[in-house]
């Protein structure tokens, strides 16, 4: 069977960590973060954190989605998204296993708290690997997560970095990351479902060779740092 449109193979990257990592900078801010200090979020991160919040406050609810993807997927493991086609390695078993997971997942009540720092730190990450076309958890200059989250405030408690690369939708790169094709500990779809985590940061940029980059860094306490004006910037409501 021949194909006219490239076949793009499902890459992620799953980091976690539960503990501790302070940052050299006073840590003693708790001054609470107004409306107006939300950090800007372009159209597509908004999905994201939309689709995010969704299935975790009703994954029930989202499993018509996958049960859609199911649909769409072939025998060989292919299927295909806005005009894309894809390629996945454990077929249609990994979709309906993540189907199966949130029919018996408990629910998670509250939406995970958007994060000026931690979406920086997101932001960053993806647009420099996206242009570099690199992937994975580590800068250009071998920088880790918790390095480049430091810059932006303190981290405590549990911690997980999601990196998606391929779909050409917000819903799509969620799909992924539930359905963890490939992932043998589904350690995207715990991430995602982790109840110790609080906040989250969403940044999401271009990718040369994967089309698109999306990271996702969650974590239990993360305290934002005072502003380069001396404005503490705390993201509790």
């Amino acid at each position: 069977m021949k194909y006219l449109i490239p076949i793009l193979f499902l890459v992620y990257s799953s980091f976690s960590y539960s503990g501790c990592r302070e940052a050299a900078h006073n840590s003693s801010l708790e001054q609470v973060l107004s409306l107006a200090d939300r950090p800007h979020l372009n159209e597509f991160e908004e999905e994201y954190l939309k689709e995010l919040n969704f299935v975790r406050m009703n994954p029930k609810g989202y499993i018509k989605f996958l049960e859609q993807r199911l649909e769409n997927t072939n025998s060989d493991g292919t299927y295909r998204e806005n005009g894309s086609l894809f390629m996945g390695q454990e077929g249609k078993s990994a979709i309906i296993e993540a189907i199966n997971f949130l029919k018996n997942v408990t629910p998670i009540d509250k939406e995970l708290l958007l994060s000026s720092g931690l979406s920086k730190a997101a932001k960053g990450h993806a647009t420099e690997l996206g242009e570099a076309g690199k992937t994975g958890h580590y800068s250009l200059d071998r920088t880790d997560p918790f390095q480049r989250i430091a810059r932006f405030g303190v981290q405590s408690g549990s911690f997980n970095e999601n990196i998606s690369y391929t779909a050409n939708s917000a819903r799509g790169h969620i799909i992924d990351l539930l359905v963890d094709d490939g992932v043998a500990s589904r350690g995207h779809r715990k991430a995602i479902f982790n109840i110790s985590n609080k906040k989250v940061g969403v940044g999401c940029a271009s990718h040369t060779i994967y089309t698109r980059m999306c990271v996702a860094d969650f974590s239990q306490n993360f305290t934002e740092r005072a502003s380069s004006s001396g404005v503490i910037i705390v993201d509790e409501f």
